[in-house]
């Protein structure tokens, strides 16, 4: 991971929209073993992320966003924004 991925990481925390994902899938008649295997993830680690028990990765934000053909304000947030301390 590159110093400005690290950086990134430890400044935001992107948390997946629970109940809005699930609206999507439904809409697109996917399952959480369907979206995993077109990403292709573990289903256990995609419900973990789903119900915010697992970062996910930018790159997997990505494909999540292109299968489920949405935003990233559609499906995902912001939760935190962590100051840098400038010591």
């Amino acid at each position: 991971m590159g110093v400005w991925s690290t950086i990134m990481k430890n400044l935001i925390q992107v948390k997946i929209k629970q109940e809005e994902i699930e609206r999507v899938m439904a809409r697109l008649n996917l399952t959480r073993s369907s979206l995993a295997e077109q990403i292709p993830v573990a289903k256990s680690w995609l419900t973990r992320v789903i119900v915010g028990e697992q970062p996910i990765s930018p790159r997997l934000r990505e494909k999540i966003m292109k299968s489920l053909n949405c935003n990233f304000d559609d499906i995902f947030f912001i939760e935190s924004v962590n100051q840098v301390n400038d010591n």
